[in-house]
């Protein structure tokens, strides 16, 4: 999806995304570019909007722009995991899309939930690089990797207020697949779509077994969006 004039912008586009605010039914895409200046825009989806990026506030904290697996769009905010020396490895910063500002307040990640709570730091090590974020039945999640047996945790986020995380799945990986898979949706049956490298593999955790579904190929990123965008 190209919008507007955005191919035609000799910048360099640092995280780009589409998420649905529910309360106004509207679209909007969030575009942070770090050059040739430092700029955070949105834009209004369809017909009734005036077309034209925003400028809005540049994040608080430097936020991860190194994949898109770092950040998820889940109920009309945008998250992304943080970025930045002396600040937990799992917290994460969130830019509200309906009133268009980043919360005041970043939100504790699980792994350093469970750090305050038991004091257990050699169980949960975390590291930057195996932490990413997904949208799964339209909740928040922070996908932990395990290097240690290739495994990777989906911890859902219940309440953003406390915060309360809970790990819902301890999914095993499979020993032909590579370390580089990614949640994409929970089926009805309790099977979990994953992106594995340029393939589409379902995951059922009751039996601990895979299933091959297709190959992609020419993407960049691959999202998964429920309803319609007309």
């Amino acid at each position: 999806m190209v919008v507007g004039d955005m191919a035609a912008e000799r910048s360099v586009v640092s995280v780009l995304g589409l998420g649905h605010v529910p309360s106004t039914g509207e679209y909007k895409v969030l575009r942070i570019q770090s050059e040739p200046w430092e700029t955070c825009q949105v834009r209004t989806l369809g017909s009734g909007s005036n077309g034209g990026w925003r400028q809005r506030p540049w994040p608080p904290v430097i936020i991860s722009e190194s994949s898109s697996k770092k950040m998820a769009f889940v109920g009309g905010v945008a998250y992304f995991l943080v970025d930045q020396d002396k600040i937990e490895p799992d917290s994460i910063a969130s830019f509200d899309l309906a009133t268009e500002e980043w919360r005041p307040t970043m939100i504790q990640g699980p792994l350093s939930s469970v750090f305050a709570t038991t004091g257990d730091k050699l169980k949960y090590r975390i590291r930057r690089r195996d932490l990413s974020l997904a949208k799964l039945n339209d909740s928040l999640v922070m996908v932990n990797y395990n290097c240690q047996d290739g495994s990777r945790d989906l911890w859902f986020l219940d309440d953003m207020d406390k915060p309360l995380w809970t790990k819902r799945y301890s999914v095993q990986r499979d020993d032909v697949l590579l370390c580089n898979y990614h949640p994409l949706a929970v089926l009805d049956d309790g099977k979990i779509i994953f992106l594995v490298d340029k393939d589409l593999k379902s995951y059922d955790p009751r039996t601990n077994t895979w299933a091959d579904l297709t190959m992609l190929r020419g993407y960049i990123s691959v999202r998964m969006h429920h309803g319609s965008l007309f």
